[in-house]
């Protein structure tokens, strides 16, 4: 990605170099990109866990099936309205293209995958989760451009933050009934120049997360989510550790040694972080560190300590809180999203290594 955008450049800027990649690399980057741009707006509307939607195996009403799915489902945790095992899908879309990236193609783009993707799942259950919404989230940006267009088609209104704040859409329909879903109407779009932001999400009112927020998604959710931050970690045994309780085996056929996870430990701004010592790139200073917020890893590793055999039909998880600064300091060297998964622009030279004991749940 740094071949292509300049990491020191305040607004997120694809270089005309993109141009070097055949169309199918292209294409993939831009989705990519479409994908991680959905969910920043979802983290800034408040929802903070997430999973490839495949992985609910969700069944339509009067079981009609259907080869187009939406990329992925965000729990609501209860909050904002929605009731408690509600979920929403989410299709996201991206285009680099000179044409295609302009005003109008992506309007249409986040209109048609509304239509296609999203409309029809409205309703459809996953055991005792049900589909409640969905939002169709398109995003374009042209290489060599400081323009971008943003656009949701949704059927109800929606709070996103921009660039210039928090701006309501304009409801495509009654919010959230079980009846077919009317065609979107034209969509929210807000093109601005891009603008760094230092965190990952804002609740829907626009105001800063803050410590004691918590939120209860189905387990089944929240693992799958935790599965792929403790992968962007290099926490690898806790990641398979997760997906052994998803696929419904019992943590007692995994070997001793795949119970243990080794993290670096380490404070930033008050707050306690892990990273895995899996990780790649964990000693070389001039890359990017991922890690996970304390207080969330230990929450759901120790969830699934104390549910060795299976997933719980929920989990009570602590929102992660923003870094004080974070929002307004464009020097800003940590960004955390709502589940811990964050960010760091540093290398901690003064982590501590220690080992988790997985079915334990606590430090050996």
């Amino acid at each position: 990605m740094n071949l292509f955008v300049d990491p020191q450049d305040t607004e997120f800027l694809f270089k005309t170099k993109v141009n070097i990649l055949a169309d199918e690399q292209r294409t993939s980057l831009a989705a990519k990109v479409g994908a991680a741009v959905a969910d920043l707006v979802m983290q800034r509307m408040g929802f903070y866990w997430s999973a490839n939607a495949r992985e609910l195996k969700l069944k339509l009403k009067g079981n009609g099936t259907t080869k187009k799915m939406p990329d992925f489902v965000y729990d609501p945790a209860g909050k904002h309205g929605f009731q408690p095992q509600s979920i929403v899908v989410v299709e996201a879309k991206g285009s680099l293209s000179k044409q295609k990236a302009k005003r109008k193609p992506i309007l249409s783009l986040a209109q048609d995958a509304y239509n296609e993707q999203v409309r029809h799942i409205i309703g459809a259950k996953s055991g005792d989760l049900e589909v409640a919404s969905g939002y169709a989230i398109a995003f374009g940006t042209i290489p060599g451009k400081r323009l971008s267009t943003l656009a949701i088609a949704s059927p109800q209104a929606v709070l996103a933050g921009t660039s210039f704040g928090v701006v309501a859409a304009h409801s495509l329909s009654a919010a959230a009934s079980y009846a077919p879903q009317p065609a979107p109407q034209p969509a929210l779009m807000y093109p601005a120049p891009q603008r760094y932001k230092g965190s990952g999400g804002d609740p829907p009112d626009g105001g800063f997360r803050g410590e004691g927020g918590r939120g209860e998604p189905s387990g089944v959710i929240a693992y799958a989510n935790y599965e792929s931050v403790f992968l962007l970690c290099g926490a690898t045994n806790a990641a398979r550790a997760i997906r052994n309780s998803l696929t419904g085996q019992s943590m007692n056929v995994l070997d001793p040694e795949s119970l243990v996870q080794d993290f670096w430990v380490f404070e930033h701004r008050g707050k306690r972080f892990w990273a895995g010592r899996d990780h790649p790139f964990w000693w070389w200073p001039e890359y990017l560190l991922i890690a996970i917020y304390e207080q969330s890893a230990k929450e759901i590793l120790r969830t699934l300590s104390e549910n060795p055999d299976g997933v719980p039909r929920t989990t009570s998880l602590t929102v992660a809180p923003i870094t004080g600064g974070a929002e307004l300091d464009r020097d800003v060297d940590i960004a955390i999203q709502g589940d811990g998964l964050t960010l760091l622009r540093f290398f901690p030279h003064h982590a501590e290594h220690r080992r988790w004991d997985i079915q334990a749940g606590n430090w050996r």
